[in-house]
């Protein structure tokens, strides 16, 4: 059984996760308002202590890259390549908007919403949110950085384009800030609002698994995060 380790701070929500086959070996949650770079390694070892792992037997890494928080997508970043490059384990990248858009807990009516529309939205400050649409898991925009009004005319035409019987799914924390724009740009019945905020890490390791199975491992040397924004000194 492949044995994979998952890891997320690309929002408050990070996560860690330890998966063999079907089996979740351990996970652990971490809310850090303030960034994960002090409670995500200690958080790791202790996992990895429980777990009876060695990391020399972990055969895949996978990681979100964001977009995010410059300081947050560093962390788990950082501690995939420094861990891939030690043990020579092949790593894997995914979005973080695609990984919250895998979450298992997506359901409408008590099923799975695998055949719905899915919109994750997240805060990307300064009144801007990262957003990616999903529809059976592929997605249908790319992961972008977008203004409210850019968003809500993308609405408008996703609204237009989309058979109403369809439900859109809209997930994570850039909810509060998007609210209004759907209830304008959409009829409400069609819309339903899911509180998952960030990302699950068992989750994220088995979409990573079945990426590496169908794209092979990322490069180590040339991944970087994926910001979508320069840092406030470059847009001064």
């Amino acid at each position: 059984m492949t044995k994979v380790l998952a890891l997320d701070s690309s929002t408050h929500l990070g996560g860690i996760a330890l998966v063999e086959g079907e089996r979740v070996i351990g996970q652990q949650r971490l809310y850090q308002p303030e960034g994960h770079a002090a409670a995500m390694p200690p958080a790791l070892e202790q996992l990895m202590q429980q777990s009876g792992w060695r990391y020399q037997e972990i055969d895949l890494m996978v990681v979100t890259i964001g977009p995010g928080s410059f300081t947050g997508l560093r962390v788990a970043l950082g501690l995939a390549k420094g861990i891939a490059l030690a043990y020579g384990t092949a790593l894997v990248a995914v979005s973080t908007l695609t990984a919250i858009a895998i979450t298992p807990e997506l359901a409408i009516h008590g099923r799975q919403a695998t055949t719905s529309y899915r919109l994750v939205v997240t805060d990307a400050r300064r009144g801007e949110v990262f957003a990616a649409l999903y529809h059976d898991h592929q997605p249908c925009w790319q992961p972008s950085r977008y203004t409210l009004e850019q968003l809500s005319q993308a609405l408008l035409d996703y609204g237009r384009a989309v058979p109403e019987a369809r439900t859109l799914v809209v997930v994570g924390d850039g909810l509060p800030q998007v609210a209004a724009l759907l209830t304008k740009a959409l009829h409400p019945s069609s819309v339903l609002l899911h509180d998952v905020r960030g990302v699950d890490p068992v989750a994220l390791a088995h979409h990573g698994l079945s990426c590496y199975h169908q794209r092979g491992a990322d490069d180590i040397v040339l991944l970087e995060p994926l910001y979508l924004r320069r840092t406030t000194a470059e847009e001064t």
